[in-house]
């Protein structure tokens, strides 16, 4: 049964993302400026924001933060091949240390968790590829978040935290993709986004249900291998 503080929070999540993107819009109109903040990051805080509301892991959190402070300084600043691999490494490190991944039979525990580890890295890094474009890869994301929300219902072992925590993300993309219905760009959002998109699917394997997160994976793909139809290239 869905409470009705869980409507409310998402709502909110919802109606903060739509206002500070519409907010960020019109400052732009009235200075007579392009707006230089990519849409993508008012998701990416309205997502933050409402996940330490329903007290997510401090060190997901701060993995996200880092990746997109690294982002940051790396506009304006050379970053060495140290820090563009380390730092990923360090953000998918930092937010499965609290996760024990499943045993597996003959298997050394550590080997899991390196591979857990290793799989993490490899879908922060690839959100390089996925289209900057707000539209296509906000709908993938979008799609990619459905079934870790409905592991809770398919899987009685998943608890309830991955629907919340997924709604409350899809909420703050929502928001932001209605505020901006044409153009718009995730930005430096696009590996934090995927990072805590990562988190959630790992999730879904420690708790059992494993065959969320790999539908989660197969849409993830769709979004990255640019299937999904693009709004500002069909005008």
């Amino acid at each position: 049964m869905i409470s009705s503080y869980v409507i409310v929070l998402c709502l909110s999540a919802f109606f903060a993302a739509y206002a500070f993107t519409r907010t960020g819009m019109r400052i732009a109109v009235l200075l007579g400026v392009k707006s230089a903040v990519p849409e993508g990051i008012y998701a990416l805080l309205a997502a933050i924001a409402f996940l330490v509301v329903v007290a997510a892991p401090a060190t997901l959190l701060v993995s996200t933060l880092l990746l997109l402070g690294t982002g940051l300084i790396g506009l304006r600043n050379y970053l060495p091949p140290i820090a563009r691999w380390g730092v990923p490494l360090l953000a998918a490190l930092l937010s499965l240390s609290p996760s024990t991944m499943p045993a597996i039979a003959h298997v050394p525990q550590v080997f899991v968790q390196c591979l857990a580890l290793v799989a993490l890295f490899g879908l922060v890094m690839s959100a390089t590829r996925l289209p900057d474009n707000l539209q296509q890869s906000g709908l993938g994301l979008l799609l990619a978040l459905l079934p870790p929300t409905l592991a809770p219902l398919l899987f009685a072992s998943a608890p309830s935290f991955l629907a919340l925590d997924a709604v409350l993300i899809a909420a703050s993309l929502l928001g932001v993709l209605l505020a901006r219905r044409q153009g718009g760009r995730l930005g430096l959002a696009r590996a934090p986004l995927v990072l805590l998109l990562g988190w959630l699917m790992i999730q879904c394997v420690v708790h059992g249900a494993w065959p969320c997160a790999l539908a989660s994976l197969c849409l993830y793909g769709i979004a990255l291998s640019r299937f999904l139809p693009s709004r500002a290239r069909a005008s």
